[in-house]
This record gives structure tokens, C-alpha cells and sequence, in this order.
């Protein structure tokens, strides 16, 4: 026993320095991504007028084209059909406009992904996003899927040396930025879908048994125990219960 306890604190320097260095790579790369994604000085004019035209009213985020791209995705991430509601019936454009509209690397992360969603369509079919047949659009998510999983494969020391080199060609290519938003992007449109009352519906869930929290609690607390039936306080008749 103390001879494993010996070995195990042996160990955890060196798990320590590991995920310590793993998160500087990571954070490097980050950078280098930015930097390199920004090189292009037609991406750069992109981004420009993309911010220009991008409302900013403490509401809502996004640009015109970009909300328009940011439904189509969603609505790829979860489909609607006849018998089921999908993103799009949640209003997940607004939502997700709301969440970032305060947060500038979130902001960053969106609109570097959403123009390299955009570049990747253009590249392979000449055409935006939105304009590529669903089963093709669905094709492109699935292979930014996959890009992201390899790229984020830290199982061994091998796979994490060839999710660094492929994260290296990616951001070259200006793909990085898409597989970068992909991971957030998933995650907010089913944060918005599953608390969106229409899909409680679909689920027949009732929702949350204190929509509004306990606005009165503080205020009951402060004014002294609480007294049921008899004028006794559920404490005391507790303790009485109790001791009989």
C-alpha cells in the first residue's frame, strides 16, 4: 500500500508536466492558427466588413449572411421532420446570437468559422453553404466531424504528435477555423434545442418544477421559522416527533 501511494506520487509530477506542456501546445497553436488564418489578405477584408455589418445592438450578434448559415447548420446538426420538431422550430439563431453577443473570443471563434464554412463550400462546389444540396452539406459537417476528432486524439503520444502536424496543415489551408467552432457550435444549438420549450413537449417533459427559481425563499428564511398547523415550527415539531 505505501509502496503504490510512493510510486503514484512518483508519477504525478510527471502526469503534471505532461498536461502542462499539452496545454501550452494547444494554446500555441491556437495563436498560430489565428495568426496564420489571418494572413490571407482576402480573408482579412472579409472579416472586415463582416464586422462592419455585424449588429452589435446588446441583443444580437451576427451578420445577415451569417445567421443565415448559422440556420442552415443547425438545422444539419439536429434535423426537424412530419412527426418531430428540429433547431430550426427553437429559434436557435437569436439564442445563440444572445450568448455571444458579450463575448469577444467567442465572437472571434464564430465568425472565423462560419467564413471558413463558407470557404470550404466555395473551394469544393463554387457555391455558399447554404446553396449546397443538404446530402452534400451533411457530407462536408461529417468530414469536419472526423477532423476534429483527429485532431483532438490525445490517446498517445503518437496521435498527439499527428494531431499537432494535421492541425498545422489545417490551419494553412484555412479549414481549422471551421473544425475549431465545429466542438462549440454542437454544443450551443443542443444547449438551445433541449431547453427550448417545444422540445420539453416533444419529450413530454413538464419542465423545470421552479421555472422562476425561489425568489421567496431568502425572504421566509429572514423572517423566522416557519410555522405550520398549531402554531408549532416544522423544526420544532421535528424535534418533538423525534424524541417521542
Amino acid at each position: 500500500m505505501a509502496r503504490h501511494m510512493v510510486l503514484r506520487a512518483a508519477k504525478s509530477p510527471r502526469l503534471a508536466a505532461r498536461a502542462l506542456a499539452r496545454t501550452v501546445v494547444e494554446f500555441s497553436l491556437a495563436k498560430v492558427g489565428v495568426l496564420l488564418w489571418g494572413l490571407s489578405p482576402r480573408r482579412r477584408k472579409e472579416l472586415a466588413r463582416r464586422n462592419r455589418e455585424g449588429t452589435a445592438d446588446g441583443k444580437q450578434w451576427f451578420s445577415d449572411e451569417e445567421r443565415r448559415l448559422v440556420a442552415v447548420l443547425a438545422a444539419l446538426i439536429v434535423p426537424s421532420d412530419a412527426g418531430s420538431p428540429g433547431a430550426k422550430d427553437t429559434g436557435v439563431v437569436e439564442a445563440i446570437g444572445g450568448m455571444i453577443v458579450g463575448s469577444q473570443p467567442l465572437q472571434g471563434l464564430y465568425r472565423r468559422g462560419l467564413l471558413a464554412f463558407e470557404e470550404l463550400a466555395r473551394r469544393e462546389y463554387g457555391v455558399a453553404f447554404g446553396d449546397v444540396p443538404a446530402s452534400l452539406q451533411a457530407t462536408m459537417l461529417e468530414r469536419v466531424d472526423r477532423q476534429w476528432r483527429d485532431v483532438s486524439d490525445r490517446s498517445s503520444a503518437g496521435r498527439t504528435v499527428q494531431g499537432v502536424i494535421r492541425t498545422l496543415y489545417y490551419q494553412g489551408n484555412g479549414l481549422f477555423a471551421a473544425i475549431e467552432l465545429w466542438p462549440r457550435l454542437v454544443a450551443d444549438v443542443m444547449q438551445v434545442f433541449y431547453t427550448s420549450p417545444l422540445s420539453w413537449t416533444w419529450l413530454g417533459y413538464d419542465g423545470p418544477p421552479m421555472p422562476l427559481g425561489y425568489p421567496g425563499l431568502v425572504a421566509r428564511l429572514s423572517a423566522g421559522p416557519h410555522h405550520g398547523p398549531g402554531g408549532a415550527s416544522v423544526r420544532e415539531r421535528s424535534s418533538s416527533e423525534g424524541s417521542e
